[in-house]
């Protein structure tokens, strides 16, 4: 349901992806018209390609499958691109719904913001279809300095902030308490809107020897974990606040995690100072094509 707009439909899909394809400032069209084949979804419909089956099942006709790099694309357009609005509303309102508040489908709706100072939100008045709110209303501010946010948590006029962690301690000190995030400090993403080539000298992943075929590139990878100390990583640069992630972007707590990846981590890749070059080595790879932290 979108909040008093009625059900969540085809509609709502297609008015979405036709507005998002629309903005060229989205950066949703060129990815999405790679496996649409067209410029809207309008134009899709039209073409024979997409079929509204029912008022809750659209059926495509894609012009490539969203595999391998493309699927990964299209998993990060979900939140930007298709956070699907309501037809209804926009019919009703056209493009001021976003100022009045557009409707969505979470366990919060739009109350008012202010640019640059916050957005409030409330409780939706009603038994939501998948979570009740434990906070009947929720305002999140907008506060681009590190040590504003931790003067509003400690002056009691924020609930929770986000600083980084020299500045835990004294937040700590205060009576706070710090919440760990299960996503990664420093991940790594990429969105492909256009061929990205390396010049000369740039990375070449094709012949940098950790990516060698076979034994050789296993060994090396081992040989550079094993070169790592990653507890005077934890201590230095994160205050003592952090834990190793032994499958890059997957933490404990989610579905799917195998608690092979750590009981075997230490024994495969653990700190070992000096066995770098032997590991690298027993691959017989030349020295010259060596990582230089393990020519040392």
């Amino acid at each position: 349901m979108h909040h008093g707009w009625g059900e969540f439909t085809v509609k709502d899909v297609i008015l979405t992806l036709d507005q998002q394809m629309s903005n060229p400032l989205a950066g949703c069209k060129s990815p999405l018209k790679k496996f649409m084949g067209y410029d809207s979804m309008t134009e899709m419909i039209d073409s024979g390609n997409a079929e509204i089956v029912d008022d809750y099942t659209l059926k495509m006709k894609l012009a490539r499958a969203p595999g391998g790099r493309g699927r990964l694309v299209v998993q990060h357009l979900v939140v930007p691109c298709a956070a699907v609005r309501s037809s209804a509303q926009h019919e009703a309102e056209g493009d001021a719904m976003f100022e009045s508040g557009p409707a969505g489908t979470g366990g919060y709706q739009f109350v008012e913001r202010e640019l640059k100072e916050y957005t409030e939100y409330e409780a939706v008045p009603y038994d939501h279809w998948r979570v009740n709110p434990e906070f009947k209303r929720m305002r999140i501010t907008t506060a681009p300095e590190d040590l504003t946010r931790l003067a509003m948590l400690l002056t009691g006029e924020a609930n929770m902030v986000d600083v980084p962690k020299v500045l835990h301690q004294q937040a700590i000190d205060e009576g706070m308490e710090v919440f760990e995030s299960p996503l990664p400090s420093v991940g790594l993403d990429h969105l492909a809107l256009r061929p990205v080539r390396p010049q000369p000298g740039q990375l070449e992943p094709d012949t940098e020897p950790w990516t060698a075929p076979g034994e050789t590139g296993r060994l090396v990878r081992e040989a550079m974990n094993r070169s790592i100390d990653r507890n005077q990583i934890i201590n230095e640069l994160f205050k003592g606040r952090g834990e190793p992630m032994y499958n890059t972007i997957f933490h404990d707590t989610l579905e799917g995690w195998n608690p092979r990846w750590a009981d075997e981590f230490d024994e495969k890749y653990g700190l070992r100072p000096g066995t770098g070059q032997a590991v690298v080595g027993r691959g017989r790879l030349p020295r010259r094509q060596w990582p230089e932290s393990l020519l040392a």
